[in-house]
């Protein structure tokens, strides 16, 4: 018997492409689901004024996560977090695959979005405490 490894009519030929395309996207996701050994934290503890502050500042604060997410690959998680007992503090948590992400490409983004919006930060009053952090690897993030 006569056995060749390509397939050679329209119809396997497209099985084939799907199976492969399949094959690329679940390895995608399961690459995706690898923690780096030591990711960088750093949890912003942000203090408002006032209530309206705070909703403006989450206004302007969702352009720099928009931009963060499509510039910054190694910026793990980027997250306006409201606390559920007073309605004027939040944190922002932020996960980085290395300090050196934090300390590199995201200032920059930083300094672009201060650069955009920092005339109407200024209208704002609130204040903000900046803790860096690293990660134990001993729990999970996500499932």
């Amino acid at each position: 018997m006569n056995f060749c490894p390509f397939p050679h009519s329209l119809r396997d030929q497209a099985w084939l492409a799907v199976g492969l395309g399949c094959g690329v996207l679940l390895m995608r996701k399961l690459r995706m689901k690898e923690t780096p050994p030591s990711v960088h934290v750093l949890l912003v503890n942000a203090k408002f004024e006032s209530v309206d502050h705070k909703k403006k500042f989450k206004q302007i604060w969702s352009n720099i996560a928009n931009k963060v997410k499509e510039v910054e690959p190694n910026c793990l998680s980027y997250e306006f977090c409201d606390a559920v007992e007073d309605p004027t503090k939040a944190i922002i948590y932020e996960r980085y695959v290395t300090r050196v992400d934090l300390d590199g490409p995201h200032q920059k983004t930083l300094e672009e979005w201060k650069a955009t919006y920092g005339e109407a930060l200024g209208n704002l009053k609130f204040s903000m405490e900046l803790v860096n952090y690293v990660e134990s690897n001993i729990g999970y993030m996500d499932k």
